[in-house]
C-alpha cells in the first residue's frame, strides 16, 4: 500500500536518487518473478485502482505483463521529451540491450 500516492507525486528530487531507487525496484521485481511457479502466475489478484475508485481482479501473469507494458509507455514519453529538448536518448530496442550484453548473436 502506497497510502495517498497520486499520479503527480514527485518521489525523488534528483536523478541519482531516482536511478538508485529504479535499480533497487528492478532487482526486487526480478526476485519476485523468479520465485513464482506456474500456479502462482495464474493466481488471481485483487488490487486497488489508482484512477477512479474500487478494485480490479486479474491473473498475476496478466498484471505483470501490464506493468511491463506500462513501463514501455513511460519510456516512450521520456524519449519524446528528450527529443523535444534536442537530446539524443540511448536506443531502447531490446536488441541493442542484448547486443551490449553480448547476447544478440
Amino acid at each position: 500500500d502506497h497510502g495517498d500516492l497520486r499520479l503527480d507525486s514527485i518521489l525523488y528530487d534528483d536523478l541519482p536518487a531516482l536511478r538508485s531507487a529504479r535499480v533497487a525496484e528492478d532487482a526486487r521485481f526480478v526476485r519476485i518473478v523468479e520465485g513464482l511457479d506456474e500456479s502462482a502466475l495464474r493466481q488471481r489478484l485483487t488490487y486497488r485502482v489508482i484512477l477512479g475508485e474500487g478494485t480490479e481482479t486479474v491473473r498475476r501473469d496478466h498484471l505483470l505483463l501490464g506493468q511491463l507494458n506500462h513501463q514501455t509507455y513511460h519510456r516512450g514519453q521520456v524519449v519524446a521529451a528528450m527529443n523535444q529538448d534536442g537530446l539524443e536518448p540511448s536506443p531502447l530496442d531490446v536488441i541493442f540491450y542484448l547486443d551490449e550484453l553480448g547476447l544478440s548473436r
